[in-house]
């Protein structure tokens, strides 16, 4: 090719967004003239409603820095010129609907202000391993279950938003 594509993408999620850093890099390389260029906003456990919760923290006092205790949510939107910004829910709320609002809502309109050419996209997140104490208390349908239940909620927010998302 003439020129190398380049693609910037940032997440704003939690350690399930983090899972991009381990296979995407290397299936870029794989790609002739092509670079991508990642970075996070990524808290471990991290809802939705904890982002937004955050941005009113750093929006109140400068001196927070959420974000590895280096950067605010505006320090990430506003360091380069993004393409694609991804966003997920925690995967312990992801199967509740109820969970994602007004958060990603809020979320949204931050991104599109600060961020305005980048393209929304949802991340999705996964079901738990089989085993896992959730299926013993709360849904009792297991892994099945929950997947179903956060594959509709995710989707559901697709259509709300008219954004695509990457499946799991």
């Amino acid at each position: 090719g003439l020129s190398a594509r380049s693609l910037q993408v940032l997440t704003i999620g939690n350690s399930f967004a983090d899972s991009v850093f381990s296979y995407l890099p290397s299936i870029v390389a794989a790609v002739p003239d092509c670079e991508l260029v990642l970075d996070r906003a990524n808290i471990g456990g991290c809802s939705l409603e904890r982002h937004w919760r955050e941005v009113e923290k750093a929006e109140a006092d400068p001196s927070y820095k959420p974000y590895g205790g280096k950067y605010t949510l505006k320090d990430k939107l506003t360091s380069q010129s993004w393409d694609i910004i991804t966003m997920q829910q925690v995967s312990h709320q992801s199967y509740k609907p109820e969970s994602y609002e007004p958060w990603f809502k809020n979320l949204c309109d931050y991104v599109r202000r600060y961020a305005p050419q980048a393209e929304i996209v949802i991340q999705m997140t996964w079901a738990y391993r089989s085993d896992h104490p959730l299926f013993t208390k709360t849904l009792l349908g297991g892994q099945e279950e929950m997947f179903s239940k956060l594959f509709a909620a995710y989707n559901q927010l697709a259509v709300n938003y008219q954004l695509r998302v990457i499946p799991t």
